[in-house]
């Protein structure tokens, strides 16, 4: 049994729930959804929370470990095609293209503290950030582990 993408018209054998094409799912839905954790009543959301790629904060003491949070942002294919351009006209190389590609890591990075913050983390360590591929899309991952610290200075 196969099914065909609402959106591109690609086939797809019926194993797969998403088109490796353009990147939505069987009903035509974008695969990229923003995340929307269920506030934890006790911990209210705390802004700007400390990131770290380290496993620990100098100076804090970490008490509880919360599990892994992520981040997720794409960037539509297009893009490519316009920083490619930019090589047959070096005077905008590629300026905007960083641009957006800075903005959108930015975002992974911003989704992934706003799901350590709704589950009451005061700081997420080990942060990676990771690119792939998908279809038409760049994906841009970043995960940590969300921690809670103990009380100080």
């Amino acid at each position: 049994m196969s099914w065909e993408c609402v959106h591109c018209k690609e086939a797809h054998e019926d194993a797969f729930d998403s088109c490796w094409k353009c990147g939505r799912e069987r009903d035509g839905e974008p695969v990229f959804k923003p995340f929307t954790a269920p506030l934890v009543p006790d911990r209210p959301l705390k802004p700007d929370l400390p990131c770290s790629t380290t496993p620990h904060l100098p100076g804090r003491e970490i008490v509880e470990t919360l599990g892994l949070v992520f981040g997720e942002s794409a960037l539509d294919s297009d893009l490519f095609e316009d920083f490619a351009s930019g090589f047959r006209a070096p005077e905008n190389r590629s300026e905007s293209y960083e641009g957006t590609l800075r903005d959108t890591r930015r975002t992974a990075l911003q989704r992934m503290e706003q799901e350590a913050g709704a589950i009451g983390a005061d700081a997420v360590v080990g942060v990676m950030v990771g690119y792939e591929s998908m279809g038409r899309f760049l994906l841009i991952t970043a995960s940590g582990t969300a921690v809670v610290l103990r009380p100080g200075p």
